[in-house]
């Protein structure tokens, strides 16, 4: 097995293969435990899983989790599911970033994949240099907010994945910005939301607190 195929869990500190997992630099058991994704169906040989090389390995913190689970835990990924099948593919959202105390917002056109949030920008742009300095970020759509950290993945022709999602739900911003020399890909990768709701004619304020897989719904009353 060659090393460029490994990549090291940012987490538990396992090697693990990088296309086995739905998240960069966190290993399928992580992912899984973490945010909910689809687990690799371990086999294990001489100490590692023959499909994905997670070492069995968890961090304190994770294992905390593992012993700790719970049909809260289980509300959480079953609301948290739901609400990334509402979102579907591909949202106009607005994009919030800073740097030294001065926000900017614009709407960007945003892909979602296995619950991350993909989008394009130029180099020159304000966006990237505030991301640049600062990757705390926030999206907005709706009654939707979504706080989370952005990544930059590199030329957007080098993700296949999103290339073809991009290109089926904004075909005319992939025809003119994509293939553009100074075009760089982001992931933002989300670690809370919150979402307003009404229940017969009720305001609720549901959150989703995606790090510690812990959902809640609370009625507002403005006191």
């Amino acid at each position: 097995m060659s090393d460029s195929k490994l990549s090291v869990c940012s987490e538990c500190g396992s090697k693990y293969i990088a296309a086995s997992s739905k998240m960069k630099a966190m290993c399928p058991e992580c992912a899984s435990i973490l945010y909910g994704y689809e687990n690799c169906d371990h086999v294990f040989k001489d100490g590692r899983c023959i499909k994905c090389f997670w070492d069995g390995n968890r961090s304190a913190y994770i294992q905390r989790l593992v012993d700790g689970r719970s049909d809260k835990m289980d509300l959480f990924r079953d609301k948290y599911t739901a609400l990334q099948k509402e979102f579907g593919l591909g949202k106009k959202m607005v994009l919030s970033t800073s740097e030294n105390s001065r926000v900017s917002s614009r709407m960007m056109s945003v892909i979602h994949i296995n619950g991350e949030f993909y989008f394009q920008t130029d180099i020159t742009m304000k966006k990237y240099h505030q991301i640049s300095a600062n990757n705390s970020v926030a999206l907005c759509i709706d009654n939707i907010q979504v706080e989370g950290r952005c990544t930059e993945l590199g030329h957007p022709l080098g993700h296949a994945q999103f290339c073809a999602a991009f290109q089926e739900c904004f075909k005319g911003s992939y025809d003119a910005y994509t293939a553009l020399e100074n075009e760089r890909l982001f992931v933002v990768t989300p670690h809370y939301i919150e979402r307003w709701v009404y229940k017969e004619g009720v305001p609720y304020i549901e959150v989703f607190n995606i790090e510690k897989q812990e959902y809640s719904c609370s009625q507002y009353s403005g006191k």
